[in-house]
């Protein structure tokens, strides 16, 4: 995050607006990371993998949980809850 306390107030919000922004495509990138990851699981038959898939699945959520905590601290309430991602 930029130190939008030293900026001009419009300098201010374009670094809040750019951190927001930036923020929701993270957000993006995850959940297409969650799903892809889901699929994966879905039709592996290999032990390990299937393993890899797991732990992978727990980072994308724990990722999730993250940012959707960060998005919540701007001001962003719409960001969907993990339940309603898969």
């Amino acid at each position: 995050m930029e130190n939008v306390t030293s900026f001009h107030p419009l300098e201010r919000e374009q670094a809040l607006q750019r951190e927001i922004e930036n923020l929701l495509d993270e957000i993006n990138e995850v959940r297409r990371g969650m799903k892809a990851s889901l699929c994966r699981f879905c039709f592996e038959t290999d032990e390990d993998l299937i393993d890899a898939w797991i732990f992978e699945q727990e980072f994308y959520e724990a990722r999730y949980r993250y940012l959707r905590r960060r998005a919540k601290s701007l001001g962003i309430g719409s960001i969907p809850r993990l339940e309603t991602i898969a």
